[in-house]
């Protein structure tokens, strides 16, 4: 495990770095500046990934010559003599602090069973597999891995190089780097968001998006690394308007590097999943929206101006849909357009769930249920939620995210903050209504949109916090520190602590499973070495590879044969078995679920046929009840 975890920051730290090397573009605050390299390397990494996956390059040691082939050009223009050890902040102390917490928190409760948890999981253990094994993300004609292309297959890519070189735990690499991407999220958010707020308000909205039971889960899936690119697009962004307002220090370059950074990232964003990929469009659109219409309405308050006397500048927007553009033109090109040309139209559509090709009438898969939400389901934070995607903010969180809905309405009637003021307040009302989804006629993916409704909520309860703070030092001399600790302690209380619960508790292995005898089954079998070749008679071999054991997801031979398996002769049996290269063999109560379609009387019939040929060995300790292992001798 730890060889995987030097080569991801090794790889993704060296891209990133050297990028911006060449770019010349440059960040004063040390702590982001570390930050933002290894978010940078993570852009490039699926840029690159695009590329080598394609030609069966995607290994984790042409990534490390790649990483020194870029560390080699950064040490020509000079690079790494800059490189030096930062100094971080306070404010960065603090916000690592929180980024420690959150990790151990979701990295032990991924860790608190021996199992994948629900069904997802159990398809990219065997998408990293494959990815392990080829080098690629390309799979056969029937597509048998769903995770792979034409599905978004960047984050089964990087999982998979690692597992390349920490070949023992395919379950293990999964739990701890998915839990490690999400908790990045901290730290990228708070790049972003300092740009936008003063530096109090910036750590208050770090503190509490990390809080929110809504905001990210330890569920493993794509969204643990696309999501996490929003926050570096939306920091590009904000430098490139920055440095286009005169506010940077490298002039016209800077503003062009910087542009060509925001591109690549919200690229990104747009190519590693289908469903982040919509709603962070929706989610600039209501930014740029609240920007231009700032602009328009207030110019001399734009808050990245540096001219009180602004006036409204077409250019702006235009180079802000610019970006969008071409971000848009660089994703169909790298991946939609390929997937397309190499799957077909219908394939592509169907891996990503939009049967009839129609996202906004709910035909895409959120496994929200339909539920239409409460008030209540807004403002309580419960102990017990979806896998996937919890719900709810706590009773604090929702005060002060009406106390800043508040603040900004009045900032807006004064003219005071009006851009940030407007952008907080149009994500807000955007990411609600997408929440609001199933209320609706027309709905995107409703139970997926809380995570980016976590955003606004994060903002506004940052600028409630803070207006009330300020409330409390002008009016309740001495009282500052007392009451900053009850809004720390109440938001613990009735955030945190129930986010923790849930993403701590023993989530189940999904519905695939029939019995407790079938899955303490092959929980036994982690006793055999890792990536022994374990064949079960009518499970499917992600499961396999999801326990760490060397399953053949890709190989239709091998899928098709479990539909005969039982009724086929013992001798049929071995022939087959061998000719994988099999060592063990799995019969359980999987084989008379109604998919396998086979007898409890077959299912005996072909144990005991099993035991009296001598090629076939009863493995008494790894079996039960309802689960039987034999050794293929």
């Amino acid at each position: 495990m730890i060889f995987a975890l030097i080569y991801l920051i090794f790889v993704l730290f060296s891209l990133g770095f050297t990028v911006w090397s060449i770019l010349k573009v440059k960040e004063e605050d040390n702590g982001a500046s570390l930050i933002m390299y290894i978010a940078t390397g993570l852009i490039v990494f699926v840029h690159a990934t695009a590329i080598l996956g394609f030609l069966h390059l995607s290994t984790w040691y042409v990534y490390v010559i790649l990483a020194l082939a870029m560390l080699a050009i950064a040490s020509r223009k000079g690079g790494l003599a800059k490189l030096e050890m930062p100094k971080l902040s306070k404010e960065w102390i603090i916000v690592l602090i929180i980024f420690i917490a959150h990790f151990g928190i979701y990295a032990s409760g991924a860790s608190g069973y021996p199992y994948l948890e629900d069904d997802d999981p159990w398809e990219h253990a065997a998408a990293v597999r494959f990815v392990s094994v080829f080098s690629t993300y390309l799979q056969p004609d029937h597509t048998p891995i769903h995770y792979l292309a034409p599905y978004s297959y960047f984050y089964d890519i990087l999982m998979g190089t690692m597992f390349q070189i920490d070949s023992v735990s395919i379950s293990e690499i999964l739990k701890i780097f998915n839990a490690l991407l999400v908790s990045l999220s901290i730290p990228f958010f708070y790049c972003w968001i300092k740009e936008r707020l003063p530096q109090r308000e910036a750590l208050w909205a770090t503190f509490i998006i990390a809080i929110l039971p809504s905001f990210m889960s330890h569920f493993i899936w794509s969204q643990s690394l696309s999501f996490i690119l929003i926050f570096p697009s939306l920091y590009f962004f904000e430098r490139y308007r920055k440095a286009e307002d005169g506010g940077g220090s490298g002039g016209v370059n800077e503003k062009r590097n910087f542009m060509i950074l925001a591109v690549l990232s919200i690229a990104t964003t747009l190519i590693t999943q289908g469903s982040t990929a919509a709603m962070f469009s929706g989610l600039m659109v209501a930014y740029i929206a609240a920007i231009a219409i700032s602009d328009r309405l207030n110019p001399a308050d734009n808050s990245t101006n540096n001219s009180a006397t602004a006036s409204p500048n077409n250019k702006k927007l235009i180079s802000m849909i610019a970006i969008m553009v071409l971000a848009v033109v660089l994703a169909l090109a790298e991946f939609w357009i390929p997937m397309i040309m190499i799957y077909s139209l219908d394939k592509v559509l169907e891996a990503f769930t939009l049967t009839g090709g129609n996202i906004l009438v709910g035909q895409f898969s959120d496994t929200g249920g339909g539920i239409i939400y409460s008030p209540n389901d807004f403002i309580t934070a419960p102990f017990s939620s979806k896998m996937d995607q919890a719900t709810g903010f706590g009773i604090v969180a929702a005060i002060l995210l009406l106390i800043g809905i508040i603040v900004c309405i009045n900032e807006l009637r004064k003219k005071n903050n009006y851009e940030l003021s407007l952008a907080a307040l149009f994500m807000f009302i955007y990411t609600l209504v997408g929440t609001m989804g199933y209320a609706l006629p027309v709905h995107l993916v409703p139970h997926r949109f809380w995570v980016v409704l976590s955003i606004p909520v994060a903002i506004l309860g940052a600028i409630g916090s803070v207006y009330l703070l300020n409330y409390i030092e002008k009016n309740q001399k001495g009282l500052l520190q007392l009451f900053s600790a009850i809004v720390v302690l109440g938001l613990l209380w009735s955030s945190a602590y129930p986010k923790a619960v849930v993403q701590t508790s023993q989530w189940p292995p999904g519905v695939s499973w029939l019995s407790q005898e079938q899955l303490k089954g092959y929980i036994g079998l982690k006793a055999l070495p890792p990536n022994t070749k374990v064949f079960s008679f009518c499970n499917p071999e992600k499961f396999a590879d999801g326990f760490d054991k060397f399953g053949y997801s890709w190989v239709k031979e091998v899928s098709d044969y479990k539909k005969t398996s039982i009724t086929d002769s013992s001798d049929g049996n071995y022939v087959f078995l061998k000719k994988y290269g099999y060592e063990y063999a799995t019969i359980d109560a999987g084989c008379l679920g109604p998919a396998e379609g086979f007898t409890n009387e077959q299912i005996i019939a072909k144990i005991n046929s099993l035991t009296k040929d001598n090629r076939f060995s009863l493995v008494k300790e790894l079996s039960n009840q309802g689960f039987v292992t034999m050794k293929i001798n």
